[in-house]
């Protein structure tokens, strides 16, 4: 099992008279407040065969702004990932890994940025999708 906490408290402690837009309330751009993370795993010994491996991670990310004006926002978001991994145990160490991200199909932004002059418009990056695939690997 692994487990992680993150807190940050970042905030502008004094401004330049020539900043505008910004006051000492505004949030600093791409910062969350909280990130946190746990994962769990078990491997199973089945034998001369090998073992398996069943992993599931989660990931969770407070509010965050994408600019210094606080104009674009993404909510906080959940991320669930899940593997299961097989490993030959013999002289070919080999393993094989079919793997989720995004398991809950989660949509939320990477992305963003407000654009006001001239023309007035925001641009947003969405997250991938969820995707699957299979990894192949092998130690010599």
């Amino acid at each position: 099992m692994d487990l992680g906490i993150g807190y940050i408290d970042a905030k502008y402690t004094a401004l330049d008279n020539q900043v505008v837009g910004l006051s000492l309330d505004s949030k600093l751009p791409g910062t969350s407040e909280w990130t946190l993370n746990g994962a769990v795993s078990y491997v199973l010994d089945i034998g001369n065969s090998g073992t398996l491996t069943p992993r599931l991670d989660w990931s969770y990310r407070s509010e965050f702004f994408f600019d210094a004006n606080n104009t674009m926002q993404e909510d906080g978001y959940h991320l669930l990932n899940a593997s299961m991994m097989y490993d030959n145990d013999n002289d070919n160490d080999w393993r094989i890994t079919f793997f989720v991200k995004n398991l809950t199909n989660q949509t939320y932004l990477t992305h963003g940025e407000s654009i006001l002059n001239p023309a007035g418009f925001a641009l947003v990056t969405p997250s991938r999708k969820r995707e699957w695939g299979i990894t192949l690997s092998t130690s010599f």
